[in-house]
């Protein structure tokens, strides 16, 4: 009878362990759920928003044809930023928004001494930051400040630089891209109607993303106009047969390394390349920052519009809900 009695309280002391095991394991999921599930709030213009789950990629077109890193190594030498865009994932909704920015777009350039002593900051075209950097990385960290400050602040995660010679390498790497033209584009011994529908290949390709009639005014807004419709069309070509891209861009991957640099680790660039083949169509936007395109003595300005600003940043990454 002892024994039993014995081996009931051994049972008893058994039950009561694994039930606080239990209460624990549980009270830490539920803490975990708990973490998941709240939001960090904000108070914007007086009203509570909730902050979405977002990554930022900025993505810059550096106008050199040939390898990214300058030879020179000196600040005003680098290079500038010919294209940029902020490319926003929203990773709730499975969904991407490309927002384009004109190079010409007036912002704080911090300016750097041929000796890399800083001299300030000046309202200046954004292109021209990446030049103050010493190499394509320190370009582009000075960029992405410049970018941050322009939407208020917002962090940008991660960025990708090419040179514009990677154009050739892209274009020539998938037989070239398939354009349907969304307005009447023109470049030197080409013109295009609204509605052509056009394979671009070679120099015709490079011309098309990088020409720029610098003899007019405001002509960088025709070129972001052409770039938007190769996008559309690389996009479109790629999502068409996506295992045959992903086969494309690994082989790329290699070939693009002497015109590009990234703050993407190589073991998370297929993750993010095989996402963004599988997001729909439909989910990716593209959008240009709203202002306003003057030309000051010898150069273009684009002024942007703060009130239409600050309703994209609130858009993109704020919700009510």
């Amino acid at each position: 009878m002892q024994k039993i009695w014995e081996k009931m309280q051994k049972n008893r002391i058994c039950l009561v362990f694994v039930c606080i095991v239990a209460v624990i394991f549980l009270a830490i999921c539920a803490v975990k759920i708990y973490q998941h599930v709240t939001r960090e709030t904000v108070m914007i213009d007086g009203q509570k928003y909730y902050k979405k789950d977002v990554t930022t990629v900025l993505f810059m077109g550096i106008d050199n044809r040939g390898e990214i890193e300058s030879e020179i190594g000196v600040p005003g030498y680098n290079g500038q930023a010919d294209m940029l865009a902020l490319l926003i994932v929203d990773n709730r909704e499975h969904s991407v928004n490309i927002v384009t920015i004109p190079r010409e777009t007036m912002v704080d350039v911090d300016v750097y001494g041929r000796n890399g002593e800083f001299q300030g900051t000046r309202d200046m075209q954004l292109c021209l930051q990446y030049a103050y950097g010493t190499d394509s990385k320190s370009g582009c960290e000075l960029t992405i400040k410049a970018v941050e400050g322009l939407f208020e602040g917002i962090p940008i995660d991660e960025y990708i630089a090419i040179s514009m010679g990677a154009i050739d390498e892209v274009v020539e790497a998938f037989g070239g891209v398939t354009v349907t033209m969304t307005e009447d584009h023109w470049i030197p011994g080409y013109e295009y109607q609204a509605g052509d529908t056009v394979k671009l290949e070679g120099e015709e390709a490079y011309e098309f993303i990088h020409f720029r009639d610098t003899t007019e005014n405001g002509t960088n807004l025709d070129r972001m106009s052409r770039q938007k419709d190769f996008i559309n069309g690389l996009i479109a070509q790629i999502k068409a047969s996506p295992i045959k891209s992903m086969t494309i861009m690994e082989g790329l991957y290699s070939d693009l390394q002497p015109y590009m640099t990234t703050s993407i680790e190589k073991a998370d660039v297929w993750g993010w390349i095989w996402r963004g083949l599988w997001i729909d169509a439909d989910e990716i936007t593209l959008e240009r920052i709203s202002g306003e395109d003057i030309h000051v003595d010898e150069y273009d300005q684009y002024l942007v519009d703060l009130e239409e600003m600050h309703k994209l940043v609130l858009e993109n990454f704020y919700t009510l809900h």
